[in-house]
């Protein structure tokens, strides 16, 4: 069966939606931390990005967050180091 090009971003889309309900699934039914979640979260993304055609792969691995958690929960919370 041959997808439409909106097609296939949309089980593209759904795919990604899939990888972070599992994961949230994941860490909220095992009481993981929130540093467990957000490695979780960028582990899952950087796949994606792995999945994309190869002249994608990376423009979209250099669009992702590179933030530690630690990092960004220092911008979130705005505490110095």
């Amino acid at each position: 069966m041959d997808r439409q090009p909106g097609q296939t971003r949309l089980v593209t889309v759904h795919r990604f939606l899939l990888i972070a309900l599992s994961v949230l699934a994941t860490a909220s039914g095992t009481g993981c931390s929130l540093k467990a979640w957000y490695g979780g979260m960028q582990f899952a993304a950087e796949n994606q990005c792995r999945r994309q055609p190869p002249g994608e792969v990376e423009s979209c691995l250099a669009r992702l967050n590179p933030l530690s958690y630690e990092d960004y929960e220092r911008r979130r919370t705005g505490k110095s180091p």
